[in-house]
C-alpha cells in the first residue's frame, strides 16, 4: 500500500523524496518527519494499492476505487490523471537480474545515488566481481522486494541505475505521447490500459 497526501489542496500523490519550504528550504524523508509534513502542507488523504486502485477526480474532490470502476474523466483533468498513471506505474518496481526491485520515489534516489557511486568506482579501476567496491569491510547488496539480499558488484550497480532510469524515462515519454495524442484529438477511453503503456 501507498500513502498518498494533498498538499495546498492539490491531487493526492505519494510524498516527494525532497520539498521545500516557502524560504526554499529542504526537507527529507518526510514519510517520517509529521513535523515537516505539517510545515510543508502535507495532509494524509488515504492508502491504495497501484496494482488495483487508482485515484480518481470526483466532482470537486478525490476518491480511491478500483481501476476498473474509475469511468470518464472530465477531459480537462486528464493530463493530471495520465501524469498520476504514469507515476503509478513508474512506482510498481521494475525486475532486474530475476529479482523484483522497488522503485518508489526514495527508492529511486538511493538507487541513483548508489549508481553514482559505482560509477566513481569503476573510474577509479574497480574489478568486476569485486563487492567491496564501495569502500566498507563488508559485500555490497541491495535488499528487493521479498527482503533478499543481492549482491551487485559496481559494474552490476551501474547497470541497475540504469534500468530503473530508463523505465522512468520510457514511462514518461508514454505518458507524454497519451498527452498529444489527446491533443491532436485523439479519444482514448481508458488511459490506465496495459496496453498504452511499457510493460
Amino acid at each position: 500500500m501507498i500513502d498518498l497526501y494533498r498538499r495546498n489542496d492539490g491531487p493526492p500523490q505519494p510524498l516527494p523524496a525532497v520539498a521545500y519550504t516557502k524560504d526554499g528550504f529542504s526537507r527529507t524523508d518526510l514519510a517520517n518527519q509529521p513535523d515537516s509534513r505539517r510545515e510543508l502542507g502535507f495532509v494524509l488523504f488515504g492508502s491504495y494499492d497501484p496494482r488495483t486502485q487508482v485515484v480518481v477526480k470526483r466532482g470537486d474532490g478525490y476518491a480511491i476505487v478500483p481501476i476498473d470502476q474509475a469511468g470518464d474523466p472530465d477531459p480537462a483533468d486528464i493530463p493530471k490523471l495520465i501524469d498520476a498513471e504514469r507515476d503509478r506505474r513508474i512506482d510498481l518496481g521494475i525486475t532486474f537480474a530475476g529479482k523484483f526491485f522497488q522503485t518508489a520515489d526514495l527508492d529511486r534516489e538511493r538507487i541513483d545515488r548508489s549508481r553514482i557511486s559505482a560509477m566513481a568506482a569503476l573510474m577509479n579501476g574497480v574489478q568486476e566481481g569485486d563487492l567491496r567496491w564501495h569502500g566498507l569491510p563488508v559485500d555490497f547488496f541491495w535488499i528487493a522486494a521479498d527482503n533478499s539480499r543481492v549482491p551487485m558488484d559496481a559494474q552490476t550497480m551501474v547497470a541497475f541505475g540504469n534500468a530503473v532510469a530508463a523505465r522512468e524515462g520510457v514511462m514518461i515519454v508514454a505518458g507524454n505521447d497519451l498527452k498529444r495524442r489527446i491533443a491532436a484529438g485523439e479519444t482514448i477511453p481508458d488511459i490506465t490500459g496495459n496496453s498504452l503503456w511499457p510493460a
